[in-house]
């Protein structure tokens, strides 16, 4: 099975670590670590949350506004 991967195409910021939003599956988020740019999954049915977080970047379901995003 192939992933097709949308967002950003490579890290902005060479150092660091900072999440951005997949544009497609608000469980689902990019990841870059000091210039890596990895896709990451939040656990136990949270969603990413650009704002704030309970758990990797993850928050609960009533504290995520995902707008067009799936949220399933």
């Amino acid at each position: 099975n192939a992933v097709a991967v949308f967002g950003p195409p490579n890290c902005p910021d060479p150092y660091g670590v900072h999440a951005y939003a997949h544009p497609e599956d608000c469980g689902a988020f990019f990841l870059c670590t000091n210039g890596t740019l990895t896709l990451e999954y939040c656990e136990n049915g949270l969603l990413f949350d650009g704002h704030g977080a309970v758990h990797n970047h993850c928050n609960y379901h009533w504290a995520v506004n995902c707008g067009e995003r799936k949220a399933d």
